[in-house]
């Protein structure tokens, strides 16, 4: 098989290790563990390229057949955002009822919460988790009944009403069945999206709790990290005896080494996984890692069985979008230079995909001084070559939304530049046209801002619900928003205008 083969060197540089630490093959425990991380299309992405959890599928089974004591983890963000979560089928929208669906479909056995888990209401969060067939965990995330009394704080629980556990105790086995030992998994989340029905413990204090709970009950220690790769180091220096931090949230593949944990993150949307092979030694105690990036390409099978579950959504989800006026393999324009939204850019540098969506607002609208768009309104984290479909367009903008034409004081709008830029690395950071920062200051259209002028400003509808990081001041409300012109109907639906815009240029430079 292709994957045996790809692995032929790994495969002899694990063996190698295990002989030079025992010559007692009896003396030793293996396992496998598959990893992704923050998946939101349930199909293969880049045209088909890479990704698609019905090749997940069948690499957990290429690892069973080599490790019966193999173990699939996805480390957070996986039911939003995404183009599908969005459709509407009867009156309600998915909201990650798809993936559901197609994680259990691939064979994933252990998850932790990401941030985006809580994009969801309550209600919608508690119905994903009554429909999955895996285990979900987690050390320092749990519901929030009431106000803010510890005894309203909980566990959440699983579709048969059990409370999620803090750590998951996994059993591994020697082949012979006569010798095992224990693993213990911990998940840990970044506090970042705050909802009423949701309580973030400080994941240091909750881990440190976990550990002393887990003293003498187990022999090792890993932990699912759903942090950024700067929290994750701070996180291996507290935490030593963590030999593996298995991350997300960062989109990007990466390992780390800090002290003696090995940091290890896949690309979004199962581009790549992560296959950790591990030799844990009865005798000296000691756990040897063999981490190993995969592509998820075209020469991983696509998983039959996953793939008619993740068809009947497919199905399900085109038929909903195509009585919305969609038609989502509607070929709109070609391109000529790649587009350019992952995520890592889009939330810190200034791209050519949201200067597409910008010239779009822009041609929709009377003139104006300037466009912004929240970087965190593009959610493809992917690169469009060749041309553009539909179907791109919804992945682009899953969320949609209005935009408008905003008259505000040049103090406001400096207030707003600034405070973008200081967002650089989340949905807060400001993607803009025809405004400039030259180091000290911001020229709009070439000339430097003038604090006591008024300015007109398109922007995305959400940006001003002051819902956005450092952006609360930014409502209707604000003193120095001077006028708000009416939402015409070209403008309702941002998703429907880039499609108009892309129909017209049909080719984008």
């Amino acid at each position: 098989m292709y994957f045996a083969r790809s692995f032929f060197a790994y495969m002899a540089l694990w063996f190698l290790l295990v002989a030079c630490r025992s010559s007692n093959k009896n003396n030793s425990i293996s396992f496998s563990i598959l990893q992704i991380n923050d998946v939101y299309e349930i199909s293969p992405i880049s045209n088909g390229k890479y990704g698609g959890l019905a090749r997940i599928a069948t690499l957990k089974k290429q690892l069973l057949a080599e490790n019966p004591n193999t173990i699939a983890v996805l480390s957070g963000d996986f039911l939003s955002p995404s183009m599908l979560g969005n459709v509407e089928i009867n009156g309600k929208k998915l909201r990650g009822k798809q993936m559901i669906a197609a994680l259990n479909a691939a064979g994933i056995d252990l998850v932790t919460f990401g941030n985006h888990e809580f994009d969801l209401n309550q209600e919608d969060l508690l119905e994903r988790i009554q429909e999955s067939d895996f285990q979900w965990m987690s050390t320092n995330t749990f519901r929030q009944y009431g106000d803010s009394a510890r005894s309203d704080i909980r566990p959440f629980q699983d579709k048969n009403g059990v409370d999620f556990p803090t750590h998951y105790l996994w059993k591994v086995s020697s082949l012979d069945q006569k010798k095992a030992f224990k693993l213990a998994f911990l998940g840990v989340t970044l506090p970042f999206t705050k909802k009423p029905h949701v309580h973030y413990d400080d994941y240091f204090e909750a881990t440190s709790k976990e550990l002393k709970k887990l003293e003498g009950k187990t022999d090792v220690v890993l932990a699912l990290t759903h942090l950024n790769a700067q929290d994750d180091r701070a996180y291996a220096r507290a935490f030593p005896i963590i030999p593996l931090l298995m991350g997300g949230h960062d989109h990007s593949a990466m390992e780390l080494i800090e002290g003696n944990t090995r940091i290890v993150k896949a690309d979004a949307n199962a581009k790549t996984a992560y296959v950790h092979r591990c030799v844990y030694h009865l005798g000296s105690k000691k756990l040897d890692v063999i981490s190993q990036k995969v592509v998820i390409g075209t020469r991983l099978a696509e998983d039959p069985a996953a793939m008619r579950k993740i068809n009947y959504w497919k199905q399900l989800a085109d038929s909903a979008l195509r009585s919305q006026g969609f038609v989502p393999d509607e070929f709109l324009c070609q391109i000529k230079t790649p587009l350019e939204a992952q995520e890592v850019l889009v939330r810190s540098s200034q791209t050519n995909s949201a200067q597409l969506i910008m010239r779009a607002m822009e041609a929709n609208m009377p003139p104006s001084d300037l466009i912004i768009l929240g970087g965190g309104a593009i959610r493809l984290d992917d690169v469009l070559h060749e041309s553009i479909t539909q179907y791109d367009v919804l992945r682009l903008l899953p969320f949609g939304g209005a935009f408008l034409r905003v008259h505000l004081k040049g103090s406001l709008l400096e207030q707003i530049l600034n405070d973008g830029e200081k967002n650089s690395g989340t949905g807060g950071y400001l993607q803009r046209r025809y405004a400039e920062y030259t180091g000290d200051s911001w020229k709009i259209r070439g000339k430097a801002l003038n604090p006591t002028k008024t300015y007109t400003l398109v922007i995305n509808d959400y940006l001003m619900t002051g819902q956005e990081k450092r952006l609360g001041y930014l409502t209707p409300q604000n003193k120095d928003v001077v006028r708000i012109d009416p939402i015409q109907p070209s403008h309702k639906d941002i998703r429907k205008t880039l499609i108009a815009y892309l129909r017209k240029i049909k080719i984008v430079d």
